[in-house]
């Protein structure tokens, strides 16, 4: 019977959680953004402004955006 006990103990304390956590969701920054879809605009003063689509890299939530500079599907914007 203590056999039984002292190998259930070993077999227990051998198992550990995953407290890491090594999901996709976990190591994703959800502070950033990832660009699917930009249009580049020149406008007559010569400024330069990118509107389009992000995914925010944790949540996966999808929004509209119009920034100011060049920016390409791809690329990643944090806050």
């Amino acid at each position: 019977m203590k056999r039984i006990i002292l190998l259930l103990a070993i077999a227990l304390s051998s198992c550990s959680t995953d407290e890491a956590g090594t999901s996709a969701q976990d190591q994703a920054d959800c502070r950033c953004y990832t660009i699917l879809e930009a249009n580049v605009f020149t406008i007559v003063t010569g400024n330069q402004f990118t509107a389009g689509v992000m995914e925010n890299d944790c949540t996966g939530v999808q929004k509209n955006f119009t920034k100011q500079g060049i920016f390409r599907a791809g690329d990643k914007i944090c806050n």
